[in-house]
């Protein structure tokens, strides 16, 4: 009885979701030619949160730390899917320079 107990005073509690929270796509323009519009995203809108993910992915050297920023700089669903796509493509666009980066530095490092 004692040592279930302390068992339970030790016990670290575990970080869930909360299960009456849904989250919906919500398809504004099906016409659309640009995801952003299919997704009711103004051109405007879309080039800020472009901003926001090349800020938050140079800001922050952790990738959970980014995209919690991100998410916290949008307002409902749609950016939020749309940002994570847009900052997928930002990360490959810096990792493709700093490998053309480090192939142009080996190419001439005589070290």
């Amino acid at each position: 009885m004692i040592m279930k107990w302390f068992r339970n005073l030790f016990k670290k509690k575990k970080k869930s979701y909360p299960q009456d929270n849904k989250f919906y796509l919500c398809i504004i323009d099906e016409n659309g030619d640009k995801l952003h519009q299919n997704l009711g995203i103004t051109e405007e809108r879309a080039q800020e949160l472009t901003k926001l993910c090349i800020d938050s992915y140079q800001n922050n050297e952790l990738l959970y730390k980014c995209l919690d920023n991100l998410v916290k700089g949008c307002v409902h669903t749609n950016e939020i899917v749309f940002a994570t796509m847009v900052l997928h493509k930002v990360i490959d666009r810096f990792n493709a320079k700093n490998r053309l980066d480090d192939l142009i530095k080996n190419m001439f490092d005589n070290g």
